[in-house]
């Protein structure tokens, strides 16, 4: 099934919501053997157009990949995997797969983002979350970036715990190249790199959206903290409302780079203030307690 997953990933002519129906109607990778594009857009409702795969290429492109990732250390899950993680799957078309370096967080996942270019009082603001997240119990989860995503991860690992980074590339192209170390630094204290991408796939813009809507998928709660109206946080907000919890840190509200965050406030979303155990909603805290250090 891992094997079939990672083939279906190979081909772009697929969304995530068609791989996941695929992944419901093939067993493995001899089913490829026996089909042809043409019977995969049929089969998930789409026009054919002249999309084509050679299937013993895509499956000796899967087999030298699964021998590449074994001697870098990298390993896959697929969607119907017990170590997928739950709430990920409860999403709207979550990939189904997964890349990991390092170890996926087993504790409950609190996801922080914000804007790549934030105020001194943001990039604080994120720090203290971070810092306090994991000193209750709780994995921080964000996407490697510059700014409010490196600050959180940065709290996280000064207050001793577990961090996870959502790529937007291969979990082995880690971008941006300024924050490698600290992507280094998170594998050491026992944190994950994560993406959906197979690795060696390069960062593109269009592939951030995507890495968002896996960071908000992994936590039952996201926290925005800083973010001017057209930051990519707003995506990860996106993905999230309706489905999960999501917050604005009194930060980002009170800063020139917090329309984004002042424009959720206005359609209804809450504002937190204060400690990081202040504002967790009791219906998240069940779970972080095994985890916290006291």
């Amino acid at each position: 099934m891992l094997e079939l997953a990672i083939a279906l990933q190979h081909l772009p002519f697929l969304n995530s919501a068609e791989r996941l129906q695929l992944m419901e109607l093939y067993s493995g990778l001899d089913d490829l053997r026996r089909i042809t594009a043409r019977d995969m857009l049929q089969a998930v409702g789409r026009p054919y157009r002249g999309q084509e795969f050679d299937p013993e290429v895509l499956i000796q492109r899967v087999y030298r990949q699964q021998d590449w990732m074994d001697a870098a250390g990298i390993h896959a899950l697929h969607i119907w995997s017990s170590a997928y993680p739950a709430l990920l799957r409860e999403m709207d078309h979550p990939p189904v797969v997964l890349y990991v370096r390092g170890e996926l967080p087993q504790g409950p996942c609190i996801s922080v983002v914000g804007t790549r270019h934030p105020t001194s009082e943001g990039r604080h603001a994120a720090y203290r979350v971070g810092f306090e997240l994991v000193r209750l119990g709780y994995c921080v989860v964000s996407g490697l970036a510059m700014g409010i995503d490196a600050a959180a991860h940065e709290g996280a690992l000064g207050g001793g715990g577990i961090t996870a980074a959502v790529l937007g590339s291969g979990v082995d192209r880690i971008y941006p190249r300024g924050n490698l170390q600290l992507a280094s630094r998170l594998l050491a204290q026992d944190g994950a790199l994560i993406s959906e991408f197979p690795p060696g796939t390069m960062p593109a813009k269009r592939r951030f959206p995507l890495r968002n809507r896996v960071i908000a998928g992994l936590s039952a709660l996201t926290v925005i903290v800083e973010a001017p109206r057209n930051s990519g946080a707003l995506i990860t907000a996106d993905f999230a409302a309706g489905k999960r919890e999501v917050l604005v840190h009194q930060a980002g509200c009170d800063s020139v780079l917090g329309d984004g965050c002042r424009e959720l406030v206005l359609n209804g979303v809450k504002v937190i203030r204060g400690r990081a155990a202040e504002l967790i909603p009791a219906a998240h805290r069940e779970g972080a307690d095994e985890y916290r250090d006291d």
